[in-house]
């Protein structure tokens, strides 16, 4: 039943295209603001993403105002080996900053240079816009086009197929004011030393928790029921959502520090809306399976009100 209701919030327009394209260099121009925040960079279509490793030089600043960076190789983390559609109009990228310095970020232009198949000299470059982020920005998306699918007319084009993710069901309010409160992370057989932080997303916005410890006793401990809420959230406490949303983009982030392993049976998100603090919505969550060198896994995470009213609608469909 989930997996029904997962295809149904994400079906789009079919292309005739094979999965064999990966990305194989990031271009990016920096704006008159530089930071010394750590970033990564994102890569999603309606299926999947890949998230580079954190982009740095080791002997020369990175991120500098007005220099124009370029990534490739191990830089970008497993975004050279997951495959995309080769016949996409658009991809979604998004830049992810640390807040541990807080600096605000400014980035003009960035171009993704993508391989076809096997053939070196085949190459599909997607053209981002601006960035910007202020100092409390966690993550910026844009949706960045295939050059070859731009429009060279003036004359309006007929839609074609994009890695946008459809508008997620709302109440008819619409407003954003859904304060999540608590996470509930299950821990499956195998627990981590490594550092933790979980991202939250809707199709506008993220945020992202501090990191996920206790003071006086061990946490990601196999087998163990983890509770996260005050301070611990991080921004997700302040950034509001969109309340009868009908799912959340839901990341656990993991250092590679220690390079050990990470199991998660479950996660389950409750969130209020403000204007009625008694009422919580629950997004529950799969399950999160780490290798040892895996920074980053991503789910998308259901309303629990929203699987059951779809659930109704499969077992009494309208005559």
């Amino acid at each position: 039943m989930v997996m029904w209701v997962v295809s149904l919030l994400f079906t789009a327009t079919a292309v005739s295209a094979a999965s064999n394209m990966i990305f194989k260099k990031i271009d990016v121009q920096m704006g008159p603001v530089g930071s010394d925040d750590d970033i990564r960079i994102k890569i999603c279509d309606l299926s999947k993403c890949c998230t580079s490793k954190e982009l740095s030089h080791t002997f020369s600043s990175e991120w500098k105002a007005n220099k124009l960076e370029t990534w490739d190789g191990s830089d970008l983390g497993n975004c050279t080996s997951i495959l995309f559609d080769d016949k996409l109009s658009s991809i979604e990228v998004s830049i992810v900053k640390a807040l541990s310095k807080k600096d605000a970020l400014e980035v003009t232009s960035m171009v993704l240079s993508a391989q076809v198949g096997s053939d070196k000299k085949k190459i599909q470059k997607f053209k981002c816009g601006s960035y910007k982020f202020t100092a409390k920005d966690a993550t910026k998306s844009n949706f960045c086009l295939n050059e070859k699918s731009a429009p060279a007319t003036t004359k309006r084009p007929v839609a074609p197929v994009t890695t946008k993710r459809p508008a997620a069901k709302v109440s008819s309010g619409g407003l954003p004011n859904l304060q999540v409160k608590k996470i509930n992370v299950q821990v499956g057989a195998v627990g981590t030393d490594d550092d933790v932080t979980m991202q939250i997303c809707d199709l506008k916005k993220c945020c992202t928790t501090k990191e996920l410890s206790h003071t006086l006793s061990s946490e990601w401990v196999k087998n163990k029921l983890e509770s996260w809420d005050g301070r611990k959230l991080g921004n997700c406490s302040d950034i509001l959502f969109t309340a009868g949303a009908s799912s959340l983009e839901v990341s656990v982030i993991k250092s590679i520090k220690k390079k050990q392993p990470l199991e998660i049976t479950s996660i389950i998100l409750e969130a209020s809306p403000t204007s009625d603090k008694k009422k919580v919505e629950k997004f529950k969550c799969g399950t999160y399976k780490f290798g040892g060198t895996d920074s980053k896994k991503t789910n998308f995470c259901l309303n629990e009100n929203s699987a059951k009213t779809a659930t109704r609608q499969e077992q009494h469909p309208s005559q």
